[in-house]
């Protein structure tokens, strides 16, 4: 899911120009601040928002937001609201402005995202009238207008209307305008994923995502509110939805990064709940208990290759541990366990134990395959290797193109190849200044092996004809690519399939075969994963060439 930044409220809507028939997608822009006594409500842009607009947001939908962050104990803040992208205005001519009501549940969005620092989704657009302050939400004419132009917007994926069962106004609407609505709905819901909210509090259940609610419920602190709002309303059960089961939510969403591999995002949630709570000084129950659990229950091939520790920093975990009580000083222990990878590995089984299932043994071998396809395919080597190598080497700028001496150009090599290494891998604070020299020349000699090795490079330094030093580090930095992306390759096979007994090399193999199963001859699909399953490095290897191969075929079609 997209996001817009979490400093700024960004809600997508659709507007309808005067002649009721074109739209253009556009986006309210919500900033919030600290309430200082200056004017809490401004509107940027003369002749967005038409006096009436204003004036109704103001004084409705802006009371609305303040109920719910009062109900969560968030400081009320001031606004300053825009329109943004409406270039496309000036070039149509559709006299596009912010008259009507339309514009009330993005407008609501913005201001509670940017209350909240809660980021919304930016492949959703919405539209709608806010019609109380008890939050309501009543129909909007133009939605299929305002569909069309969904439709027509290639990273539109959702669109949120106001739902017309019950609504007050329906009557206004002829039967003929009720069809061509019902019409485009259903005309759309094949490309859009269309969802119809009657008030404020299934708006709010609608919009925003387990993840968007705990990021912004640990830094703007109503994680863990110690009275619930009242709920006897719509504003009020808008509130109470953010500020209930938020350590659920949390889990659910912390596990679901972990077992999907994204380590580093993992590793910010647990931090900023770590933060949160220091804050609040209080040690979570079972923190630590819960947290092992969790790690333990991970496939073994995403705790091996994804490198998830330490979940938390010492630091983080000294801080929590404080404010613990002589009850909790065991599942300390077991934080710091969880933090740092400590048992997190089963016991082998037995022989008495018994063998898993072969269910399990099949799910075990397709997760083992997915994160392997996924570990060694080019994609991934070039955004986690050699995307940082390219940085470290755009980085780094020289005074002139050659040099005027060996000594001169062996030291540039050296200190070439430690600034790549600072940039991508742990190198200690003392370094052998030899050991990287023989390192830097070893590397060297191979990126120029076709060209005549190290004579060949020195030449080039020294006379510049193919862009002297700069030819130089390119070809290193190339060299040093290929040789990070095949250790880390190297190291994949070496966890993951080295380790494999036989009978798990063989279902490895199965998983695989039935992966490719439709692409493959009879006489393939009949024989047995054992017949290949002593090739099985060289078979994944090939797969995943050639999958890339289709892949660039594809895209330069």
């Amino acid at each position: 899911m997209q996001t817009a930044p979490k400093s700024i409220g960004r809600a997508k809507t659709v507007l309808v120009g005067g002649d009721g028939v074109h739209a253009v997608i556009t986006s309210v822009v919500v900033r919030a601040t600290e309430s200082d006594g200056s004017p809490r409500v401004r509107f940027l842009g003369p002749g967005v928002f038409g006096e009436s607009a204003a004036q109704y947001i103001t004084y409705v939908v802006v009371p609305i937001v303040d109920h719910m962050l009062e109900g969560l104990r968030v400081p009320r803040k001031s606004f300053q609201i825009s329109l943004v992208n409406l270039g496309a205005t000036a070039t149509a001519d559709i006299g596009l402005r912010v008259s009507g009501f339309s514009a009330d549940v993005p407008a609501f969005l913005a201001l509670l995202s940017a209350g909240l620092a809660m980021p919304l989704p930016q492949d959703m657009v919405a539209t709608g009238h806010v019609a109380s302050t008890d939050g309501d939400i009543a129909s909007v004419r133009a939605i299929p207008a305002k569909l069309a132009a969904a439709l027509a917007d290639s990273t539109i994926r959702r669109f949120v209307y106001p739902a017309t069962a019950g609504d007050g106004s329906l009557p206004a609407f002829s039967p003929a305008v009720l069809r061509q609505l019902e019409d485009a709905v259903v005309a759309a819901r094949d490309r859009l994923r269309i969802s119809a909210v009657g008030n404020v509090a299934e708006l709010v259940e609608t919009v925003f995502d387990d993840e968007a609610i705990v990021e912004a419920g640990l830094r703007a602190g109503f994680f863990s509110v110690s009275e619930l709002p009242s709920a006897t309303d719509a504003v009020g059960r808008a509130a109470a939805h953010l500020a209930t089961a938020n350590d659920a939510r949390f889990w659910l969403v912390l596990e679901r990064r972990l077992l999907a591999g994204e380590g580093p995002s993992a590793k910010r949630l647990l931090h900023d709940r770590t933060a949160f709570q220091t804050d609040h000084r209080t040690y979570p129950t079972a923190f630590g208990r819960r947290l092992l659990n969790l790690v333990q229950s991970l496939p073994p091939n995403i705790r091996r290759l994804k490198s998830i520790f330490p979940l938390l920093s010492t630091r983080d975990c000294i801080a929590l541990s404080q404010f613990a009580s002589d009850a909790d000083h065991e599942d300390v222990r077991l934080l710091y366990d969880a933090a740092s990878g400590k048992r997190t590995t089963w016991v082998p089984k037995t022989a008495d134990q018994g063998r898993s299932t072969c269910a399990t043994a099949d799910a075990t071998s397709a997760k083992t395959l997915d994160v392997v396809l996924a570990e060694i395919a080019p994609a991934y080597l070039a955004a986690s290797i050699g995307l940082p190598i390219d940085a470290a080497r755009a980085g780094y700028t020289l005074d002139a193109v050659t040099v005027d001496s060996s000594e001169e150009f062996n030291e540039l090599v050296a200190g070439f190849y430690l600034h790549l290494l600072r940039h991508t891998r742990s190198v200690p604070a003392s370094v052998e200044v030899g050991a990287v020299a023989r390192e830097a020349l070893d590397v060297l000699e191979q990126a120029f092996l076709p060209h005549g090795g190290y004579k060949a490079a020195l030449a080039e330094a020294r006379v510049g004809s193919r862009g002297g030093m700069r030819f130089v580090l390119d070809m290193m930095t190339e060299r040093t690519k290929s040789e990070e992306q095949v250790k880390h390759v190297n190291m994949v096979f070496k966890s993951a399939l080295d380790a494999l007994d036989w009978e798990a090399k063989v279902a490895f193999m199965a998983a695989l075969l039935e992966r490719l199963g439709p692409h493959l001859p009879p006489e393939i699909r009949s024989e047995s994963p054992e017949h290949f399953a002593v090739h099985l490095e060289a078979i994944v290897r090939a797969y995943v060439q050639s999958l890339e191969s289709v892949k660039a075929l594809l895209r330069a079609l």
